[in-house]
């Protein structure tokens, strides 16, 4: 599965502003298509844990 979200623990942006920003860059960047169903929530949480 490609890794979506990518959440810099050094920046200053709040990080669920970095998970939105990262899933709309996803899907401008093709890796999502509108109306694509994205992971749960659950899921993304194992990337961080």
């Amino acid at each position: 599965m490609i890794k979506l979200i990518k959440i810099d623990e050094d920046s200053r942006v709040p990080k669920y502003k970095q998970i939105v920003d990262s899933i709309l860059q996803n899907i401008a960047n093709g890796n999502l298509k509108i109306n694509q169903k994205i992971p749960s929530i659950n899921s993304f949480s194992e990337e961080f844990y």
